[in-house]
C-alpha cells in the first residue's frame, strides 16, 4: 500500500521552511550590520591615524623651526636635492668649504622646513605648506593609510563571509532536523489522535453494549421475579389446596381406628398408623412450604430493632424443646439493626432450633451467639458443638428440601435454612455456613450496619 499523504504535515513542513528562511534573512541582516559597523570602525581608525600623523609632523616642524631660529640657520652639505638657498645669496657666508674640502650651505628655517616637507611628501604622502614667518599646515593622504589597512579590512570581509556561511549552514541543518522531528512528531500525534478516536468509538460501543446488557439484565430480572412470584403463588395455592385433602385423610383414618379397630388385625392397624404418620409428615411439609412461600410474599415493615430482644423472643419459643436438655448458652450483646421483626425472629428460631437439634447427641451441648462488624456489615454467628457436616456439601444447605442427614438421624423438612436465606436476602444481606464433621457448625448471616447520624447516633 502506498503511504498516505498528510495535508497537515505538508502545511507544517511549509511553515517550518518559512521560519528557516526568516531566520536566515535575520542572520544575514545581523552579519551585514556587523560588517558595516566594523568597516565604519576601520574608517574612523584611518582618520584618527591621519590626524595623529599630521599632528606629529606639525610638532616636529615646529621644533625644527624653533631650533633653527635659535641658531640663525643651519649648515648642511650641498647635494643634488639640497641646493644653496637662493634667498640667501646676499650673505657672503652662505657657502663655505670645510678644511677637508666638503662644501656646506646655510639653510634658513623656511627653506629647511620646505625641504623636509618635500621629502615627507615623496616618501610618506604628507603635504606641507607655510614658511618661517607664517602659519604651517600639513596634509596627509588617507589612501596611504587605507592601503596600509587594506589587509586588515580584507580579513574582516573574509571573517564575516565565513561566519555568515557558517550561520546559514547551521540554520539550514537545524531547519531540516526540526522539520524531520516536527513532521515525525506531528504524524505521531495524528496517529495518537486516530487511536484515541478508535478507543473512544470502542468505549462508546462498550457503553452501548453495557446499556443493552443492563437492559437485558433488567428484563431478565423482571422475568425471573415474575416467574418466582408465579411459582410462589403456585406453591402457596398447591400447599393450601393440599391441606384440605390431608385433613380429610387424617380424619377418616381416625374414624377407622376408633370405629373399626376391633375388626382389624394387627397388620391393618399398622397400615392405618403408617397412613396417619405419613399424613402428619405431609402436613408438616406443606406448612413449611407455606411458610417459605409467605417469606417471599409478605410485605416487610422496616424498623430499627434491638436484636437482643428479638433473640430473647426466639429463645422463649424454644424453651419447651430445650427443657430436658443440658445446654450451655454463651450469648454476646448484639447491636441494633433495621429490618422486619417477625422475619428476623424467624431467622433466629430456625438457626437456634438447628443448633439445638444437631447437638442432641452431645452430653453437654454448647451454643454460642456472637457478633462482629466488618466493612459496613454486622455479622451474626450461631455456633454449636454438634455433629457438623462436610463443607463439600455446603452448597445444598440452603436449598428447599435439601438435607445432609437422614430423617431417622434428625427429623426435619429441609425448608428452615432456605427460609433463613430468603429472609436475609430480602434484607440486603447474605448467609453462609462453616463446619467440620463431628466438630460442630457455625451459621453466619450479615446485615447492613446502621449509618451514623450527624449527632453520632446510628440510624
Amino acid at each position: 500500500m502506498g503511504q498516505r499523504s498528510n495535508p497537515a504535515a505538508t502545511v507544517y513542513k511549509i511553515n517550518t521552511m518559512s521560519y528557516g528562511v526568516i531566520v536566515a534573512l535575520f542572520w544575514s541582516l545581523i552579519v551585514a550590520y556587523s560588517l558595516f559597523w566594523n568597516y565604519s570602525q576601520r574608517q574612523e581608525t584611518a582618520l584618527s591615524l591621519g590626524k595623529m600623523w599630521g599632528q606629529a609632523f606639525i610638532e616636529k616642524d615646529v621644533l625644527y623651526r624653533r631650533w633653527v631660529s635659535l641658531h640663525g640657520g643651519l649648515y648642511v652639505p650641498v647635494t643634488q636635492t639640497t641646493q644653496p638657498d637662493p634667498n640667501l645669496s646676499h650673505i657672503p657666508e652662505r657657502d663655505i668649504t670645510t678644511p677637508s674640502g666638503k662644501q656646506l650651505t646655510l639653510m634658513s628655517p623656511d627653506y629647511m622646513t620646505r625641504q623636509v616637507s618635500e621629502m615627507a611628501q615623496r616618501y610618506k604622502g604628507v603635504g606641507h605648506e607655510g614658511d618661517a614667518r607664517g602659519g604651517l599646515s600639513v596634509s596627509v593622504e588617507i589612501k596611504t593609510i587605507y592601503d596600509l589597512m587594506a589587509k586588515e579590512i580584507r580579513g574582516v570581509y573574509i571573517n564575516h563571509a565565513f561566519i555568515w556561511l557558517l550561520g546559514l549552514g547551521v540554520i539550514g541543518i537545524g531547519t531540516c532536523k526540526l522539520d524531520r522531528n516536527t513532521t515525525g512528531l506531528l504524524e505521531k500525534n495524528i496517529e495518537l489522535e486516530h487511536e484515541i478516536e478508535e478507543r473512544r468509538k470502542a468505549h462508546n460501543e462498550i457503553e452501548s453494549l453495557n446499556v443493552e446488557l443492563e437492559q437485558r439484565v433488567v428484563e431478565r430480572t423482571a422475568q425471573i421475579e415474575a416467574a418466582n412470584k408465579e411459582m410462589e403463588a403456585f406453591c402457596y395455592s398447591v400447599s393450601h389446596d393440599l391441606s384440605a385433602p390431608l385433613r380429610h385423610i387424617d380424619g377418616y383414618v381416625d374414624l377407622l381406628v376408633s370405629r373399626c379397630r376391633g375388626g382389624l388385625n394387627d397388620k391393618g392397624v399398622h397400615y392405618l398408623d403408617t397412613i396417619a404418620d405419613s399424613a402428619d409428615k405431609m402436613a408438616v411439609l406443606i406448612d413449611g412450604l407455606l411458610q417459605f412461600s409467605r417469606t417471599g410474599r409478605t410485605e416487610m415493615h422496616h424498623e430499627t430493632l434491638d436484636m437482643n430482644r428479638v433473640l430473647q423472643e426466639a429463645l422463649d419459643l424454644l424453651k419447651e424443646s430445650c427443657s430436658e436438655r443440658t445446654i450451655e448458652w454463651d450469648i454476646a450483646h448484639l447491636p441494633a439493626v433495621r429490618g422486619d421483626c417477625t422475619m428476623l425472629r424467624q431467622v433466629w428460631v430456625n438457626l437456634l432450633d438447628n443448633a439445638v437439634k444437631y447437638t442432641r447427641s452431645r452430653e453437654s451441648a454448647r451454643i454460642e451467639v456472637n457478633v462482629r462488624e466488618e466493612l459496613g456489615e454486622i455479622i451474626f454467628v450461631v455456633k454449636d458443638n454438634g455433629v457438623g457436616f462436610d463443607m463439600q456439601y455446603a452448597g445444598k444447605l440452603f436449598g428447599v428440601f435439601q438435607r445432609l442427614h437422614s430423617q431417622q438421624e434428625f427429623e426435619g423438612t429441609g425448608i428452615g435454612l432456605a427460609t433463613v436465606q430468603r429472609i436475609i436476602n430480602r434484607h440486603g444481606g447474605r448467609v453462609w455456613a462453616e463446619a467440620e464433621p463431628d466438630q460442630g457448625a457455625a451459621f453466619c448471616f450479615a446485615l447492613p450496619a446502621l449509618k451514623m447520624s450527624g449527632r453520632g447516633n446510628r440510624v
